[in-house]
């Protein structure tokens, strides 16, 4: 029974590093690395690899937010020239399904716009605190 209890113990140790590792917001950047011994240099460039990844994370997720701004304000000026064209017809239903479309393109617009102004502020934020939280790892002592 000992030796089950130790065994058991053992594969719940190595478990509970796994999921260290995984949750580990370095561990891709110290793939070839020792942090017990990593140089300076080392040090540096995982800081380096570390903020430029979050920073083409938080771009990347900037571009997705203006870009789908660009889709519904390029949608929206379609649908305003498509009415212009067709407005011989004088009909006050297609003019007031005109003005509910446009409506709620408006309203979609002014939320992406919300969101990318939101995404730039805590972009700013996320950069700085990752610095931080980088500067106080123990693992990279050798940058102070």
């Amino acid at each position: 029974k000992k030796e089950e209890e130790k065994e058991e113990e053992k594969t719940e140790e190595m478990a509970d590093e796994k999921d260290r590792r995984q949750l580990d917001y370095l561990t891709p950047f110290l793939q070839n690395i020792d942090p017990k011994s990593m140089s300076r240099e080392d040090a540096q460039k995982v800081r380096e690899a570390c903020m430029k990844a979050l920073k083409d994370r938080l771009l990347e997720r900037a571009n997705i937010i203006q870009n789908r701004l660009n889709e519904e304000n390029s949608a929206l000026a379609k649908h305003q020239a498509s009415f212009q064209r067709n407005q011989r017809d004088n009909d006050p239903d297609t003019e007031e399904e005109f003005e509910r479309q446009c409506s709620e393109a408006m309203f979609r617009i002014q939320i992406l716009e919300q969101r990318l102004v939101q995404h730039e502020e805590n972009a700013l934020k996320k950069f700085k605190d990752m610095d931080q939280k980088l500067l106080a790892d123990p693992r990279m002592n050798v940058l102070r």
